[in-house]
């Protein structure tokens, strides 16, 4: 599952961690099988669609991520990942 980490940074690097985490929570609960990265932007897109829409004037200056709140989203996504790889719960259980 390591080895697929840095392709999750790059997808979904974007996200907050509360964000992620609850993309990861809708995912698990309408479905049985471990999600791809797309499968956590559907979810994430699912969670975004059902908050109330708030009429946002537009702000001036950049809307851009700075480069250390990207670096900072990407070190929140290792975290996760790597707490999920190394939990007893998702490990392979041998077959009987």
């Amino acid at each position: 599952m390591l080895v697929l980490l840095d392709d999750w940074i790059e997808d979904l690097g974007h996200l907050t961690e509360a964000q992620f985490v609850a993309a990861c929570t809708e995912h698990r609960r309408n479905n049985k099988f471990f999600p791809c990265v797309k499968d956590i932007l559907d979810a994430h897109a699912a969670v975004v669609d059902r908050e109330p829409k708030l009429r946002l004037l537009a702000l001036s200056g950049s809307t851009e991520l700075t480069d250390e709140q990207v670096k900072r989203n990407r070190q929140g996504c290792r975290k996760i990942l790597e707490i999920i790889a190394r939990s007893s719960r998702h490990k392979r259980v041998p077959a009987a």
